[in-house]
């Protein structure tokens, strides 16, 4: 080995050395780094879950709704039906009265299901 030969290791060997510490003081750094952003990703992952789970009970709500809207619909059908059966053959104050009475019910039943979702809606922040 000449002398040519020594000096390129030796700077070889400086070079390395140097680049091993200069990682060495930064692996504390990047390992604080690492750190914090697996807590970000944790809080994340904690404030999707926490949509997701809102999301859910807001689907679940309008499922619930449908259905009742369904029934409102289905009911409201069938007092018209017997209502214009009642006006062909002639209809009594008694017939009237049943009939306002149900259009009540079905009423009360719309009202309910629209008071039971504005309770689940939550204000945009």
């Amino acid at each position: 080995m000449n002398w040519t030969d020594t000096f390129a290791l030796i700077a070889l060997l400086t070079f390395l050395f140097q680049t091993i510490k200069l990682f060495t003081n930064k692996t504390p750094i990047i390992m604080a780094q690492l750190e914090e952003l697996q807590s970000s990703v944790s809080n994340l992952t904690a404030s999707v879950q926490t949509l997701q789970d809102k999301v859910d009970q807001e689907q679940a709500q309008i499922a619930a709704l449908l259905e009742t809207n369904t029934a409102a619909v289905a009911a409201l059908e069938a007092q018209i039906q017997v209502l214009n059966e009642q006006l062909a053959t002639g209809i009594s104050l008694e017939q009237i009265q049943a009939a306002i009475n149900s259009l009540n019910e079905t009423k009360l039943m719309i009202d309910a299901a629209s008071a039971d979702v504005a309770s689940t809606v939550d204000p945009v922040e």
